[in-house]
């Protein structure tokens, strides 16, 4: 075989978006195109003549061929997207038959085909609630990724949270293991972890006397256990997408034991303004005044 028709073969393969062929295979694929054009060529063609038919033919077959090439990886790179408005609750079933429940302003990504792959992955941002299906088989992994921290597990319940500041994992039953900058943090039921994307590092990890709190808002409740009041408004600010214009500041470092109804606002703030023994006037749709 010609070796400028070869490399001229694999620069335009290359150039038409496919990456760089094996040279055995190169040659395999040139001399099955050459072989089928020398069929068609009569015996008066010119060499460069020759030549550039065979180059024009193969360059219809390269484009054919990284067409197909091309197709075929966004199937396998199909993804499934879901979204939460403010005030929104989502279940979702998963391809493996994996549950999760999706809390209010978050955003769920993953492979639509997680059989040919060796690990079942999601990105998540915001809030969500798992309940991870178990492949004893095929020992699958199921990866959660979130603020570049991997949540890893093989079956277990667990929930998520960074619709604030820090990111909240919860560890309900099971067991997962954390895994950030080539280091990893195995988990147990009960177990508390916060992360801070910033300082890309783990800042709290605890066990928690009263999983309610990180739980319950699958059930429609926002729990809450001696917290303060401005972490408490956060927290509903970023499920409904309000904001509370609070006149007195000291307010805000008040600790309340609280539980919140979640499925209607219009519920929730009267119910809050008991708890918080203030006044809270509603200025528009977004905007609360708290005095």
């Amino acid at each position: 075989m010609d070796n400028n028709d070869s490399s001229e073969f694999e620069k335009m393969w290359e150039e038409a978006g496919e990456r760089k062929l094996p040279q055995r295979k190169s040659d395999e694929i040139f001399a099955q195109v050459k072989k089928s054009i020398n069929q068609e060529k009569t015996k008066n063609n010119r060499r460069i003549l020759f030549k550039r038919s065979t180059l024009g033919i193969a360059a219809s077959i390269i484009l054919m061929v990284s067409a197909f090439f091309v197709i075929d990886y966004y199937k396998a790179c199909e993804v499934e997207k879901h979204s939460t408005a403010y005030g929104e609750q989502k279940v979702l079933d998963l391809p493996d038959g994996s549950k999760v429940k999706l809390n209010a302003n978050s955003d769920i990504v993953y492979s639509v085909d997680w059989n040919k792959k060796d690990i079942r992955k999601i990105w998540l941002k915001g809030e969500a609630f798992f309940e991870v299906e178990k492949k004893l088989e095929t020992k699958q992994k199921f990866q959660v990724v979130v603020d570049e921290l991997v949540v890893e597990v093989l079956g277990t319940s667990f929930n998520i949270n960074n619709l604030v500041e820090n990111t909240e994992i919860y560890l309900e039953e099971g067991s997962i293991k954390l895994l950030f900058g080539g280091e990893f943090l195995r988990m147990d039921p009960g177990d508390l972890v916060i992360w801070s994307p910033s300082k890309q590092a783990i800042i709290s990890h605890e066990k928690v006397r009263n999983q309610s709190v990180y739980t319950s808002w699958k059930d429609g409740v926002l729990q809450f256990d001696n917290l303060k009041v401005a972490e408490v408004l956060e927290k509903i600010q970023t499920i409904y997408g309000l904001t509370f214009h609070v006149e007195d500041q000291e307010q805000l470092n008040r600790k309340i034991s609280a539980g919140l109804p979640m499925k209607k606002i219009e519920i929730l703030i009267p119910i809050l303004k008991d708890v918080l023994k203030l006044e809270i006037i509603k200025l528009d749709e977004e905007n609360y005044k708290v005095i």
